[in-house]
């Protein structure tokens, strides 16, 4: 079980290190590309997003009065490294690992410092660093620390890595890689600067519709972020251990700004961010009437956990009238025994139930869900599908269970792991050996009910349509 003592949430003013810029750096960070579909599956899954995991910490960096730059390589940008660029800040995710890895060495050849945050790096830093083309990784909530860092970098006597909390480094004299202290999570996400999107160099990039979105779902999207952290602590998921266990969230007000600054840029669609938008009742109704009584027209999607939806069907109703078009559950599974394996706090009655509330009000219901567990047989598959059939959500998405560097299947299932290659880590591959199935037995499966759900008759003529229906403004 993750533990999070380490931790503490706290305002962003007192989270500042007492350094001052010696001098304004150049900052370019990049966003790696997804692998090519001959090395991993992930783009199946991948739809350009604007990077708000750069972007907040750009902002950051420039109210700061450093100078920051984003090379957007995910969503079609050339890979550039500006050759006045001081440091080169580069996230990750686990499938991108080897192409982060190769632009730092691309960087490192060019003299950059060279930093890297994400999922992956935050619990892989003694390999990532001893690569030798990585001077720092920011670990988890990386804004305040990346500033610290930077901060510290412009320095003219130079920067003391053991001072920055959060940053892990390789001590060459001594020849081990330094993990600091944690930082710390922002307790006033309010507190934050809205992302400063000018630095983008091009948002027609996220106006562009991808292959895996269509009818309502392919509308231009413009992503803002609601909050941070979860308390559920599903056994596959990182969230937490990235970004805690500790609800922590934006004001209505601050979020809607935010809104406001979306549909001057053109934006009428939203999707929000939140590991799970809906986690506390009296806030999304708060947000829901605030829309209503802003009368503001804009559309939205946002992820929420079935149990939330199941027991609130007012709140599912408010969430319609205030412009909610989609909404992607975690179903994981329709078998109770394997949501109590992935610590789910959702029922499979719940799945029922939250489903079908959304149908009630024509909110688009997208449904994740998993296969793979260990003891997994060609019978659980079928009749978890056969449920998920009769669940009939308007899409479905079927991973493999995953056991990313991380959480805490991971370390479960050490001794069960056997493809190592991140490239593989796409919901996919098969990567762990299980008791009753090989992995091209599971693979085959996963690839069988994504094809069998969508080309049923059933689907096509009565499921399908919903994701067309155009729907009139309900808060007119």
């Amino acid at each position: 079980m993750k533990t999070h003592s380490q931790y503490t949430s706290l305002p962003l003013a007192s989270l500042l290190d007492e350094s001052k810029p010696a001098r304004s750096l150049h900052v370019h960070f990049i966003n790696p590309p997804v692998p090519t579909l001959d090395k991993s599956y992930a783009k199946l899954l991948t739809f350009n997003t604007i990077p708000l995991a750069l972007l907040y910490p750009a902002t950051v960096l420039k109210q700061a009065g450093h100078h920051v730059t984003i090379n957007d390589v995910k969503s079609g940008e050339k890979l550039q490294i500006p050759r006045s660029a001081h440091i080169v800040g580069i996230t990750t995710d686990t499938v991108r690992y080897y192409d982060a890895i190769a632009i730092a060495r691309l960087a490192k050849k060019m003299g950059k410092i060279v930093v890297m945050g994400g999922n992956h790096v935050t619990f892989d830093t003694e390999k990532t660093l001893r690569t030798g083309v990585v001077d720092f990784i920011v670990r988890g909530e990386g804004d305040v620390t990346i500033l610290n860092l930077v901060n510290a970098l412009s320095q003219k006597d130079g920067c003391d890595p053991h001072t920055i909390n959060g940053v892990s480094w390789y001590n060459k004299k001594e020849d081990v890689v330094v993990n600091n202290p944690a930082g710390h999570w922002i307790q006033d996400l309010d507190a934050l600067p809205l992302p400063d999107h000018s630095i983008l160099n091009n948002m027609e990039l996220y106006r562009k519709k991808g292959f895996n979105r269509f009818g309502k779902l392919g509308k231009p999207q413009f992503q803002i972020s609601g909050s941070r952290g979860c308390p559920y602590e599903c056994s596959f998921c990182i969230v937490t251990s990235v970004y805690g266990a500790k609800w922590r969230h934006r004001s209505p007000d601050s979020i809607l700004h935010e809104v406001q600054q979306a549909l001057k840029l053109g934006f009428d669609t939203i999707f929000f961010t939140d590991d799970i938008f809906s986690i506390n009742y009296k806030r999304t109704m708060e947000f829901c009437e605030e829309v209503l009584r802003r009368n503001m027209k804009f559309s939205w999607t946002c992820q929420c956990s079935c149990d939330s939806i199941a027991k609130h069907p007012d709140m599912v109703e408010l969430m319609a009238r205030a412009g909610c078009e989609a909404v992607l559950l975690g179903v994981e599974s329709m078998d109770e025994s394997a949501l109590t394996l992935y610590r789910k706090r959702a029922t499979v009655d719940n799945n029922f139930e939250a489903v079908k509330n959304l149908k009630k009000h024509n909110i688009i219901s997208l449904a994740s869900t998993i296969v793979g567990t260990p003891q997994e047989t060609h019978e659980s598959i079928n009749r978890n599908f056969g449920y998920l059939m009769e669940l009939a959500p308007e899409m479905l998405w079927v991973n493999i269970l995953t056991p990313y560097i991380g959480t805490d299947d991971w370390e479960l299932y050490q001794d069960r792991i056997f493809d190592r290659n991140w490239q593989h880590y796409d919901v996919y591959h098969s990567v762990m050996k299980l008791d009753n199935l090989s992995p091209s037995e599971v693979e085959f499966a996963q690839r069988r009910m994504m094809t069998m759900y969508y080309t049923r008759p059933k689907y096509m003529f009565r499921t399908l349509p919903n994701l067309f229906n155009k729907q009139l403004w309900s808060n007119n």
